[in-house]
């Protein structure tokens, strides 16, 4: 979850989708305010982004004060060069099933850094 409900970056009728938990959230001050009011905001590391002329797609790593680790792809939409709407989704660590092993390669863990 970047926090885009900054100054300058999103437009004033921006939106924050989480399909996951079926929430939208409509204009600027409410995402500034869920942020400012999150309980818990977890500290983001981006590891990868692909960029394009309206659309940036951010492959995140979210750490949180609980020390539970998730991962998260965030999609923005741009307008006039700001973030006018922001899909997220959020990904709980899960254990590999042993009947694939033979066609896959273990990753390392994804660990948030500094």
């Amino acid at each position: 979850m970047l926090q885009t409900g900054g100054k300058g970056c999103t437009k004033l009728d921006f939106i924050q989708e989480w399909h996951q938990m079926g929430e939208r959230t409509r204009g600027k001050q409410n995402a500034r305010l869920i942020n400012e009011n999150h309980p818990g905001l977890p500290k983001p590391t981006i590891r990868r982004i692909h960029e394009g002329p309206d659309l940036c797609v951010a492959e995140t790593t979210l750490e949180y004060p609980d020390g539970s680790v998730w991962q998260a792809v965030n999609i923005f939409e741009f307008k006039d060069g700001l973030v006018a709407r922001q899909t997220d989704y959020f990904g709980a660590p899960l254990t590999a099933p042993a009947w694939r092993a033979k066609w896959v390669e273990k990753m390392e863990a994804v660990t948030p850094t500094g």
